[in-house]
């Protein structure tokens, strides 16, 4: 999987990635954020199985897919940063929510807890970066306290 120092968009190739979020089975999830727009899974071997998103900021669109976590269910939260959200998938990348509100900057990264909450580093927005900070949802996408 991959080739050092050999970025590309195909099956073979990332393209400057973001993270990784690691399944029960061993198969993991890439976003690759910086040179390509898309999300894309692995088998535990190290095979491409698939891949989704194209640039734009529709469903299923990223702009710098940056963080990646799996819940309990096998749904994929993607910290989509450039464009203020967080996006939910389902295992097989069809979208199913996104998550934006004026209390989310930049999300940068993310995990799912084992109470269930998805924790977010919130990089702050483009104009006032001063207000990063660490935010607390469920996995309806309501603040926690």
């Amino acid at each position: 999987m991959g080739e050092r120092k050999a970025p590309g968009s195909d099956e073979k190739h990332l393209n400057l990635p973001t993270d990784v979020a690691v399944l029960q089975d061993g198969s993991f999830y890439v976003s690759d954020g910086y040179g390509n727009t898309r999300v894309v899974k692995f088998s535990a071997q190290g095979e491409f199985l698939f891949e989704w998103g194209t640039p734009g900021s529709g469903p299923g669109e990223f702009d710098l897919p940056h963080g990646i976590a799996v819940d309990e269910n096998e749904r994929v939260f993607v910290a989509d940063r450039s464009n203020s959200r967080i996006q939910i998938f389902d295992s097989t990348g069809t979208f199913i929510a996104e998550w934006k509100s004026q209390g989310l900057g930049r999300p940068y990264s993310m995990a799912i807890g084992s109470d269930n909450s998805v924790y977010v580093v919130d990089g702050g927005d483009p104009i006032f970066p001063f207000r990063a900070k660490a935010i607390k949802f469920t996995v309806q996408g309501a603040l926690r306290s």
